[in-house]
């Protein structure tokens, strides 16, 4: 079996998750794989954390697609639960399966955390998984972890086999002759994504209340004219910040070329170069080189449980 894994799809489950054999033991994800990780442990230099690590990296996922070996059933069984879907802070690309925030989490609080992360900040995404998921569980989860995307752009394609092809700034410098991307610099001239994430982030809002479950959004970028947050006054948003966890703040004045530029430095630069972007040190990126590294899961785990008031120590 391929031990890379980069699939999203829409499968027989309802759910747009990644198209991954229950419990196998994927080695690498996304961007990831052998021949990429001894180029970027030559590039890092022998005093890189991955250089001199024993235990290689597991993707585990279940039978929804999520990075999660505990079923949705087995965990809403419980009265207290708490629901994730926190992008790269739940997914944690090139960190270990029990260092990501959910596990974290969970481990602080001794309350079981459900990890439902996609990456790419879609909210559209989260609203089908958020019903889908409200439709097999046995207890309504009391707290749900919901990510707030930095920037609202790009959009997606599903293919007649349903697998999802984000249409996004980093796939825009990655697969430059892409047909898919014909259309996408005048899309985003004329900030047509802006509309669809409040529409999709207004319905979020809506759907929860309705189910009388309280959110906490988590915000890991900075705060420009165009990020959601400016409409999220009432909401409950945890601001955190580190290496890794922006792909760099657009405004409105940015043209298509100057957000390229950004997504270059802090994505494709990873990818195609084995090299982190200037936001940090090598040690503060996880193994991907792109994506927060474990202290900072630990980090952002610990602020959540103290922004609910919850005691960890």
């Amino acid at each position: 079996m391929n031990d890379r894994l980069h699939e999203i799809a829409l499968g027989d489950h309802g759910f747009i998750s990644y198209r991954a054999k229950p419990g196998h033991k994927y080695k690498w994800l996304f961007h990831e794989t052998q021949t990429w990780f001894e180029r970027a442990k030559l590039i890092q230099g022998k005093d890189w954390i991955w250089n001199n690590c024993d235990s290689d990296i597991n993707y585990i996922f279940n039978s929804d697609g999520f990075r999660e070996e505990k079923e949705l059933e087995e965990v809403s069984d419980q009265k207290e639960w708490w629901l994730f879907d926190s992008n790269c802070f739940g997914l944690g690309p090139g960190v270990h399966q029990h260092d990501i925030a959910p596990r974290v989490t969970e481990d602080l609080t001794g309350i079981d955390c459900y990890n439902m992360s996609l990456i790419g900040g879609r909210p559209e995404f989260t609203f089908n998984n958020l019903t889908a998921a409200a439709n097999k569980w046995i207890n309504p989860p009391s707290r749900i972890i919901l990510y707030l995307v930095e920037n609202p752009t790009g959009t997606f394609r599903m293919t007649p086999t349903n697998s999802i092809h984000n249409i996004d700034y980093p796939g825009s410098l990655i697969r430059v002759n892409d047909p898919d991307y014909s259309f996408f610099r005048d899309y985003e001239n004329q900030r047509i994504a802006e509309s669809h994430f409040k529409l999709f982030y207004t319905a979020l809002i809506n759907l929860t209340e309705h189910m009388n479950i309280p959110v906490t959004w988590l915000f890991n970028g900075e705060r420009t004219d165009i990020s959601p947050i400016n409409y999220m006054d009432k909401e409950d948003v945890l601001v955190f910040t580190c290496p890794g966890s922006s792909i760099g703040h657009y405004t409105s004045k940015d043209s298509f070329d100057d957000r390229q530029a950004k997504a270059k430095e802090n994505l494709a630069k990873a990818v195609k170069e084995c090299k982190h972007s200037d936001a940090g040190s090598q040690d503060e990126f996880a193994r991907d080189l792109m994506h927060p590294s474990t202290q900072s899961h630990e980090d952002l785990s610990r602020k959540l449980v103290e922004h609910l008031d919850l005691n960890w120590w």
